[in-house]
């Protein structure tokens, strides 16, 4: 009978639970079923440009600076000023660029009897390749951000090369996140074979951290971004090591 008053009391809590759900896939399945109908522009009248063009900035605007987010300066900026990698910028933008891109295409209003879209057929046709192409694109996006979040190895490889491809000895590499430099007593500077760097970081940082290499003419910082990570060739690092090939105009001290 316990057993009995006890099931009974766990299908009276799941009740409302298992109801819940369903109330939420019902209704997300009825605004994808809605969306749908815009997409396919059967669920308003259509208008024409007839000198809207206030309509274009509705999609040039926000087209701009879904692509802005694929720039190498853009995610530059966003590292600079906020600490953050880039790639999470990117990713902001980008959702914000799929949002304003689905009211576009669904925005609507009543005219007298009749519904019509709120913007020009030819601004939502724009927004519809523009959603389709930043929502092929967003899941690479993501995988990249989430994974530029995660904290670096604590021990950074790498060398200095300049422009010629020639390495740059003796000079210092440290590790500065967020203005405070965070490199550890186990650094060594550049060698002469190779330019090769060792830098140990007193704590994990991310990819937003900054490389500073003390060449002659003052400091020069660099990016930590994986771009300019490449698999390791030397006989006594592991593959899976963090190294870093970084190719600029710097001259040795004196």
């Amino acid at each position: 009978m316990i057993a009995g008053a006890f099931g009974i009391g766990i299908e009276t809590q799941m009740y409302p639970v298992t109801s819940g759900l369903l109330r939420q896939g019902k209704l997300l399945w009825q605004k994808l079923t809605t969306f749908a109908g815009d997409l396919l522009d059967r669920r308003a009248g259509h208008r024409q440009m007839n000198g809207r063009w206030v309509d274009l900035p509705a999609v040039i605007l926000p087209g701009i600076a879904s692509a802005s987010a694929f720039l190498d300066q853009w995610k530059r900026i966003v590292t600079d000023s906020l600490g953050v990698p880039g790639a999470l910028g990117c990713v902001i933008l980008c959702a914000t660029g799929v949002a304003w891109s689905i009211y576009v295409i669904s925005a609507s209003e009543w005219n007298n009897t009749k519904r019509f879209y709120k913007f020009a057929f030819v601004v939502r046709q724009l927004s519809k390749a523009a959603l389709f192409i930043m929502m092929f694109l967003f899941p690479s996006m993501v995988v990249r951000a989430v994974d530029d979040m995660r904290p670096l190895p604590g021990t950074i490889y790498g060398e200095i090369r300049d422009l010629s491809n020639k390495p740059v000895p003796n000079v210092s590499v440290r590790v500065v996140d967020s203005g405070e430099d965070v490199t550890g007593s186990g650094s060594l500077a550049t060698d002469r074979p190779d330019g090769f760097y060792v830098v140990q970081t007193t704590r994990r940082v991310r990819r937003a951290a900054k490389l500073a290499v003390g060449c002659s003419q003052g400091t020069i910082e660099l990016s930590l971004e994986r771009r300019y990570q490449v698999k390791p060739t030397r006989h006594d690092l592991a593959p899976s090591d963090l190294f870093f090939r970084h190719f600029i105009r710097c001259e040795s001290p004196k």
